[in-house]
């Protein structure tokens, strides 16, 4: 089996891509990323490229299988083009529309796309657990959140034009570990969490290592469809923060929305103040799903999760 990696420099392709190599049935990975990798392998090729190069076609002939996790997710890696909506949009969206019609045009079988649980939004009325067949519905100005969906709506009418090649959707919550996004490692490094009233919004995630996991089981496995991915039981910001810190101390939830602003305005850090904003409501997704028709079983609940943190 050959498989194409898109994003391939990027922190959860790191964890990936020794996982893939480590399965015999997997003959050889080529990794396309704008960044050079740090990953060396004997059955690993990695070329720098934008996914969006009219020579994406020449790394995508021969393969079997495509794992698109190339994405901006936090604008501020992009510098001065931080602040630039039109080229994130069409890096992530047109990018991986190119990704998924090439992958048609050279006769590819598999497409895994890594999407998010974001797609679902965090609402004031959340369903107590998000299943897969509930309505995306991304926060309005979370770009992150609005180009994963706008990904997935263009999925819906690829695999009605292409039913021929199995599509894949993973959508995990908050990727957790040492190559969690800069913004997830700043909170969680701080000893604050938002003061909110009784009962706390409560979220989940999950490490980058069951993530992968999951990954390989859709590739070897005769498999399609959506999957949520997240780990047990759900926390509240304020008992996470409890469990990472000896002392920790509330805060106005207004207080870190300023803050977060400030910071993304005068410094270019944090990724947008809809990033801090999604924690406001709960956001839970079930993975029973996943359980039993990719046999997926995390390694690590969430205090393990967040003793990787430490």
């Amino acid at each position: 089996m050959k498989i194409l990696v898109t994003g391939s420099s990027g922190g959860l392709a790191r964890t990936l891509l020794p996982q893939l190599l480590a399965h015999t049935e997997i003959e050889y990975v080529v990794g396309l990323d704008i960044k050079p990798s740090s990953f060396d392998h004997a059955r690993l090729r990695t070329y720098q490229l934008d996914i969006r190069s009219p020579c994406l076609g020449e790394y995508m002939a021969g393969m079997n299988a495509v794992i698109h996790l190339a994405f901006v997710v936090m604008p501020e890696n992009l510098g001065r083009k931080r602040k630039n909506r039109q080229l994130i949009h069409d890096i992530n969206v047109n990018g991986s529309l190119k990704v998924c019609t090439s992958a048609l045009q050279h006769g590819v079988r598999k497409i895994i796309y890594l999407s998010s649980a974001v797609v679902y939004g965090a609402w004031p009325n959340n369903n107590p657990a998000y299943h897969e067949q509930q309505p995306r519905q991304p926060l309005p100005g979370f770009p992150y959140a609005e180009d994963k969906v706008g990904v997935e709506n263009w999925l819906d009418q690829f695999e009605i034009l292409a039913p021929h090649i199995k599509v894949i959707r993973l959508r995990p919550h908050v990727i957790i570990g040492p190559y969690a996004t800069p913004l997830v490692k700043r909170i969680l490094s701080w000893p604050i969490y938002p003061r909110f009233p009784d009962p706390q919004p409560l979220l989940q995630c999950i490490s980058a290592e069951d993530v992968g996991q999951a990954v390989i089981l859709a590739l070897l496995q005769d498999v399609q469809g959506s999957f949520n991915l997240a780990t047990e039981p759900p926390m509240s910001l304020r008992e996470i923060q409890k469990h990472l810190h000896k002392k920790t101390y509330a805060v106005p939830f207004s207080y870190l929305c300023l803050l977060h602003r400030w910071a993304w305005r005068l410094l270019g850090i944090g990724g947008g103040p809809r990033w801090v904003e999604a924690m406001r409501y709960s956001l839970i997704i079930d993975s029973s799903k996943a359980r039993q028709e990719l046999g997926w079983q995390p390694m690590l609940n969430t205090l393990g999760c967040l003793d990787r943190m430490k």
